[in-house]
């Protein structure tokens, strides 16, 4: 290669290295990039500079992680909601099992979806207790 035509690669492999770090080209390019890094050490040097930058000023502006945060207020908006939710159907059962005016097939369905529901909520709990115990994605940190 003439130096002119390697000062060029050079110009044109470092114009792209941000968008390399941010994963922002197509393959060929990537590839085409990573080749001419490879083969010049003067972009690799730079390219690593670049990176050690780059990574400086991601962990720099990214928030703390919060993560543990988001968990406790969903809990707390499901167990709200488990609580809230459970209440208004044990009023219900309560109101139309003692309501004698209420049929009986009435009262004893009404006790049927209660047992159904709790059987198909301890076996999904079951489940994913299970499940857990075995997730090979369970580290993974999105």
């Amino acid at each position: 290669m003439t130096g002119s035509n390697e000062t060029s690669v050079c110009a044109e492999s470092r114009a792209v290295f941000t968008d390399l770090l941010t994963n922002a080209l197509t393959q060929q390019d990537r590839q085409r990039v990573l080749l001419h890094v490879k083969n010049c050490p003067a972009c690799a040097s730079a390219l690593l500079a670049q990176q050690h930058s780059h990574t400086s000023n991601v962990v720099a502006s990214t928030p703390k992680d919060t993560g543990w945060l988001i968990k406790l207020a969903w809990v707390l908006i499901i167990g709200a909601g488990l609580v809230i939710g459970g209440f208004l159907l044990w009023d219900l059962g309560i109101a139309l099992w003692f309501d004698r005016s209420q049929p009986m097939w009435l009262r004893a369905a009404l006790g049927i979806f209660y047992a159904g529901f709790a059987l198909l909520f301890l076996a999904i709990l079951r489940e994913r207790l299970t499940a857990r115990k075995t997730d090979k994605f369970r580290k993974v940190k999105q």
